[in-house]
């Protein structure tokens, strides 16, 4: 559980790869140290800023991870259907020598969805203290009844 850990413990969130204005990674720790990195797509440079995050939206972030199921969710393939132009969302939690990471993407899904974007929107949420894009994600989605690629055929 993160909001009663003594231990220093991190987040980090990312979003990369689908039809929007860049790519954004923020990496939040317990202490409220937050690196921010974002590029957009037009830049041949990725622009880094580290902020601090206050001590009560620290702990409303725990709390998101503790209540939800995010921490028991597994990745998984998605069943019949492709979501184009949706990027790759990923959430990584560390803390002492234990990690756990769920992403969704194009192929790939989790079991409890709204979970996993109940601490995304906790994070996002932070858009006045870690700028603007870390709102960044897909301008449009389309789903398709389409089975992804087998990985093992490539």
């Amino acid at each position: 559980m993160l909001a009663m850990s003594r231990e220093p413990w991190d987040i980090t969130y990312s979003w990369a790869g689908g039809m929007g204005p860049g790519s954004v990674q923020v990496k939040i720790q317990r202490d409220g140290q937050a690196l921010v990195t974002h590029q957009a797509n037009e830049s041949a440079a990725a622009t880094s800023s580290t902020v601090t995050v206050p001590a009560d939206q620290i702990a409303a972030i725990a709390r998101d991870v503790d209540e939800s199921g995010l921490l028991c969710l597994t990745t998984e393939p998605r069943n019949g259907y492709r979501v184009f132009d949706l990027g790759k969302y990923s959430l990584t939690i560390a803390q002492g020598s234990y990690s756990k990471s769920v992403y969704v993407d194009e192929c790939h899904t989790v079991e409890g969805p709204a979970d996993l974007f109940r601490t995304i929107r906790s994070i996002r949420a932070l858009k006045p203290i870690l700028g603007p894009e870390v709102e960044w994600g897909p301008y449009a989605t389309s789903s398709v009844a389409q089975a992804c690629p087998d990985p093992a055929n490539k």
